[in-house]
Formats: structure tokens, sequence, C-alpha cells
């Protein structure tokens, strides 16, 4: 028997699989109305040739059960995109949602936030950021923040202190983006009077714990929980009716799968026993020479 499979499997190299490896792309009757315009029709014929590689498929009816099975893996990953396409209408529908507690206002963020006893407006970027960013970017970002934030403070208690020049110190002890923004908001100030009034110690204290501390306090907030953020804008997005075609189309497909993958391992054993019965019916050279020597 072992010379048996040995001849089968030589066979097996020999003839079938050569042709069928190079014939299947050539002749494949469902192949090219498998791969879509704008799909890559490279990618599909190197699984298709993976999947000849594997099966080593013999004849019309092999080869057309591996392009049956080369035809389903394709549509499954096809379903992946399309999963992915519903998520990403979620995330958009998702983000911008609006609440009555203003424009700004995430639902999302706002259930988040209820969920770890926190309050405050989340803007919609805000979401967006949380559902990309990364952990280093956003330990960085708290970071910088809470220099900013830290900075504004020190400026805050300088400008209370009433000191001498406690106005210039205080620009002095600000961070220099945060100096430039309260620049450009003298800069927009056209009227002289107001503009003398506003470049005072009292006026500067206003805007850096209205402006400039409530901002990086608010960015602050949004990053140390961009985490639970991130975790209910992307189950909001979770629309279970919209998935459900896509689920019901999945399970066909896996059950196409292995139906063809069944039929396809059963001919292949209907073959080979074939092959070894027409082989266990040819006598050996040694067996004929005996035959002739004994007659």
């Amino acid at each position: 028997m072992g010379k048996i499979s040995k001849d089968i499997e030589r066979q097996d190299n020999a003839s079938g699989y050569e042709a069928s490896r190079l014939n299947a792309l050539k002749h494949g009757i469902l192949s090219k109305h498998t791969v879509l315009p704008w799909e890559d029709r490279g990618e599909y014929d190197e699984l298709h040739q993976a999947l000849i590689d594997e099966h080593r498929p013999h004849g019309i009816t092999e080869a057309h059960l591996v392009e049956e099975i080369s035809g389903i893996i394709w549509r499954k990953r096809r379903l992946r995109l399309a999963e992915a396409a519903i998520y990403r209408h979620g995330l958009k529908d998702t983000v911008e949602e609006t609440t009555s507690f203003g424009s700004g206002s995430n639902r999302s963020a706002t259930a988040a936030l209820i969920t770890v006893g926190q309050h405050g407006s989340i803007s919609n970027e805000s979401v967006v950021e949380a559902i990309y960013a990364d952990k280093k970017s956003t330990d960085e970002q708290i970071r910088v923040f809470r220099a900013l934030l830290k900075k504004a403070e020190k400026a805050i208690d300088l400008l209370r202190d009433g000191e001498a020049h406690a106005y210039e110190k205080a620009l002095k002890a600000l961070d220099s983006s945060t100096r430039e923004w309260w620049e450009e908001t003298v800069a927009e100030v056209e009227d002289e009077a107001a503009l003398t009034l506003l470049q005072s110690a009292d006026e500067l204290a206003i805007w850096v714990e209205t402006e400039a501390v409530a901002y990086f306090q608010r960015q602050l907030h949004a990053l140390t929980n961009r985490d639970i953020i991130r975790e209910q804008a992307i189950g909001d997005a979770f629309k279970p009716a919209r998935f459900e075609q896509l689920a019901r189309y999945e399970t066909h497909l896996d059950r196409k799968f292995e139906r063809t993958l069944a039929m396809l391992v059963k001919l292949q054993e209907l073959r080979r026993d074939r092959d070894v019965r027409v082989l266990m019916a040819i006598p050996t050279d040694e067996e004929s020479s005996s035959s002739s020597d004994t007659a």
C-alpha cells in the first residue's frame, strides 16, 4: 500500500495539480463576476491561488468547488468592510448629535460622564479625538494642559497679590501660547479707553480665569475621560437593526462554505479511493515478470 500511496501522490503532483494551478486563474468561470470593478483583482487572485495550492484540485468539478470557496471568503471580506462602514455612519451620527444643554454638547459624552459622577459639556471635536486617540498622545496632551493650567494659576496669584508691575509679571508667567492668545484679544479692541482699561491687572486676571483657565480645565476634563467617552460613542454607534441583514448573509456564507468544503473533501476522497483501486488492479513489473517465468 505504501507504493500505491506514493504512486497516487506522484500522479497528483504530475498531472491534474500542475494543470489546475496554471489554468484555474485563466479559466475561472465565476471569478470574473466575483471581483467588483473597484476591488483589487490581484488580491483576489492571490487568495484563489493560495486555495489552489492548498487543495490541489483535479478536473473541472474540483476546480469549481475551490473557486466557490474563494468567492465565499472574498464576500466575507466584503462583509467586514460593510460592517466598518455601518460603524462609521453610526459614529458620524453619534458625534453630530446635540442636546438641550447647547449646540456643542454631545449626548454620548454627557452620558459617559454621568456614569462616573462628572458633569460638563464635551464638544463634538473632543468626542472625535477620543475615538481615534491613542494612550501615548493622550498622556502627552494631559501633561501639556496641566502645565498650561499651572502657569495660568500662577499668573492669577501674581495679579491678585497686587504687587508692583503685577501685570507685566503675570504676562511673563503665562505660557507663550496663552500670552499670544491674550495679545490677540487685546489687538481686537479698537477703542483706546477700553484698551487702556483692558490692559490692567484686574482685567487680565478676569480673562485668565474665565477664558484661559476655563478652557484648559475643559480640555483636561475631556482628556482624562477619553476612555469612557470613546466606549460610550462606539456603543451608541452600534445599531443592531443595521447589522441584522449582514449577520443573516454572513450565516448564509458560513453554511455555504461548510457545504462546499465538505463536497470538495468528499469528492477528493472518492477520487483517491478510485485511484487506489485502479492501481491495485494493475500488476507491478515484478508481478508481470514472475507470471511470465511461471508460464
